[in-house]
């Protein structure tokens, strides 16, 4: 939410791009993100019926959203499931998400969608026509952070260079932490920084800078300025080839000033890296 938030004030989402947004738990910070969206002018998709976390559809919330979605910069969005009731929808500008074929019977209900997010499942691709978007998840999850010290780079998407062809009106991902959903976090032995870049075929490809003290959780901070370490090296071998996004460079000045600034700010960071890096995607 705060990546959302300062990257929007800043100017660091692309014209084009529009954050799809489950909400998971009763939170001011949905609330204000969705207010900075507004006050900027910018579209943003909420889900309307969330399946993960602790926010059901109906129920009283302390930070109540609803009255937000009257605004033109806010658009609800419908996740095609066994909840899915077509009296929900209440208004012209909206959208439908896919993750399974087994449910998508429930889009005959005579809405039609502005968009319709779809898995990248054949059978949907085969059902569903129209503006659809597609809806990968690159993100490979490891058992464990230190695991990542065998996968240092990979493969993350190149759907942004052939999302056309392949008759999709837009794609889209589940970003930097993939699909999966956990409630709670917990202490980790290892801290890994996963960070976007663009290779020379404009392919996007992602690096995993991962600590090498991982016997315990003890010492975040040792752990943080190691996995650092590795990643401003690798900046300053490339410095010509990786843009230096506002993410990456208030990352990198953490080593600078010798502070270890928790996870959260390491992951609102990172995300506003990405972001940044999607907008300048040819």
């Amino acid at each position: 939410m705060l990546a959302l938030q300062e990257s929007t004030a800043n100017g660091l989402i692309a014209a084009d791009v529009i954050p799809l947004i489950e909400p998971v738990r009763d939170s001011a910070y949905l609330h204000k993100t969705v207010e900075a969206f507004i006050e900027c002018e910018r579209e943003i998709f909420i889900i309307d019926n969330p399946e993960v976390g602790r926010v059901q559809r109906g129920v009283a919330k302390f930070h109540d959203i609803d009255d937000l979605f009257d605004s033109p910069f806010v658009t609800p969005a419908y996740l095609l499931n066994h909840t899915f009731d077509p009296a929900w929808i209440a208004r012209d500008n909206f959208i439908f998400v896919s993750k399974t074929y087994s449910h998508i019977i429930q889009a005959e209900s005579g809405a039609l969608p502005r968009f319709h997010i779809i898995a990248d499942e054949a059978r949907l691709r085969r059902v569903v026509g129209g503006n659809r978007v597609l809806l990968t998840d690159p993100f490979t999850r490891l058992n464990s952070g230190a695991e990542y010290l065998e996968l240092e780079d990979e493969f993350y998407s190149d759907d942004h260079k052939f999302f056309r062809e392949d008759g999709f009106a837009g794609f889209s991902n589940y970003g930097i932490d993939g699909e999966a959903y956990v409630d709670k976090g917990y202490p980790s032995r290892s801290i890994v920084l996963h960070i976007l870049y663009t290779d020379r075929h404009g392919s996007v490809r992602i690096k995993h800078f991962t600590s090498d003290t991982n016997d315990s959780a003890a010492n975040p901070a040792g752990k943080f300025f190691e996995a650092l370490g590795k990643l401003a090296e690798w900046l300053s071998r490339y410095e010509q080839e990786i843009p230096l996004t506002t993410g990456l460079a208030e990352l990198l000045s953490y080593r600078g000033r010798g502070i270890y600034p928790g996870t959260g700010v390491i992951k609102k960071l990172s995300v506003m890296h990405q972001l940044e890096l999607y907008k300048n995607l040819k």
